[in-house]
This record gives C-alpha cells, sequence and structure tokens, in this order.
C-alpha cells in the first residue's frame, strides 16, 4: 500500500473509530495491508484493509496490536 492510502485510512478509520489511537491503528492497517503485498490487482487493497481491519474494531471489544517498537501487545478497549 502506497503511504499516502495508509496515512488517509488511517485518518478515515480514526474519524470513524476516535476511541483508538492513531498509532494503534496505523500499526493494524500495516498488519492487514501486509497480507496484500503480493496482490495482482493493488487497486483493490485499500478497500480490503480497509473492510478488514473495520470488521474488527466493529466486532471486538478490545483489539490487541503489538507494539512495533517493543513488541509488546497493547491491548485497547472500546
Amino acid at each position: 500500500m502506497h503511504p499516502d492510502e495508509l496515512a488517509d485510512l488511517v485518518a478515515h478509520l480514526h474519524e470513524r473509530y476516535p476511541r483508538y489511537p492513531r498509532p494503534t491503528l496505523e500499526r493494524l492497517v500495516r498488519r492487514v495491508a501486509s497480507q496484500y503485498e503480493d496482490a495482482q490487482v493493488a487497486a483493490f487493497v485499500p478497500i480490503l484493509v480497509q473492510r478488514q481491519v473495520s470488521e474488527q474494531l466493529e466486532y471486538t471489544e478490545t483489539i490487541t496490536v503489538p507494539d512495533t517498537e517493543d513488541h509488546r501487545p497493547r491491548h485497547l478497549s472500546s
């Protein structure tokens, strides 16, 4: 995913889910986007990532996303 697309998606998700800090959303988006690194049709990747991340945020009360700096999970409740 292009960095601009990632930033736009994180901003959109933060507006929709303000209870989650931007760094957490960015880590989650990066983790999900990494699953599509070899996608043949890259144009659809942001849409797929947004849907998957939104589903995770909607249907979980607590989300754990490893912190890339210290690799310790951070638990966030909605």
